[in-house]
């Protein structure tokens, strides 16, 4: 099971500890980045960057949202953001006014002949509820974030490390998810 943010990290890195995890909500504070595959110019240079924000949830800050909101705004080679949404608390108001934030930059950038941003939301802890209660659940919060943002993709409910099924009920791993990373980055 996926508890956190940092443990999709972990498991799309390949890595059990590169970011490091903790029981207690709310423990990322500044904005941490994740490097990719080297370009092999000098430091800091990597095909891809994987970047953690602060929670924006209960025990979020005003300043971490400010902080996010002013990454994504000045950064035109960002492509894709992906927001994960605890699937044991279901969608909440957070998170749909994050949603609604994000088809906003994206219209607004569109607009403005930018770098299309695209946006996914990917379930945590989607094993919290009963197996049985699985495609109701799932099926709702679908709902829930396309009538809040319908520009945002289809989203991928995260069960283990390795095992990933999305709303369609097809399983994918995380080397398919990293596919799909590589390519919403044109790196595939």
């Amino acid at each position: 099971m996926l508890e956190n943010r940092r443990s999709l990290i972990n498991a799309l890195l390949g890595r059990k500890a590169i970011a490091k995890t903790s029981g207690t909500p709310g423990r990322t504070r500044t904005l941490d980045f994740y490097g990719v595959g080297s370009l092999g110019v000098g430091l800091g240079k990597h095909r891809l960057l994987i970047v953690d924000s602060p929670g924006y949830g209960v025990r979020g800050r005003p300043s971490w949202g400010d902080t996010f909101v002013k990454y994504v705004t000045q950064r035109d080679r960002l492509k894709r953001v992906y927001v994960c949404i605890n699937a044991g608390h279901k969608v909440s108001d957070y998170d749909i006014s994050m949603l609604q934030q994000l088809q906003e930059h994206c219209l607004a950038s569109s607009r403005r002949g930018g770098q299309p941003l695209t946006f996914q939301t990917v379930f945590t802890k989607s094993d919290k509820f009963p197996l049985a209660d699985a495609d109701k659940v799932i099926a709702a919060m679908v709902d829930q974030i396309f009538k809040a943002a319908p520009l945002c993709l289809p989203p991928a409910a995260f069960t283990s490390p390795k095992v990933v099924t999305d709303t369609t009920g097809k399983k994918m791993g995380i080397e398919e998810l990293r596919l799909s990373i590589a390519e919403a980055c044109g790196l595939s």
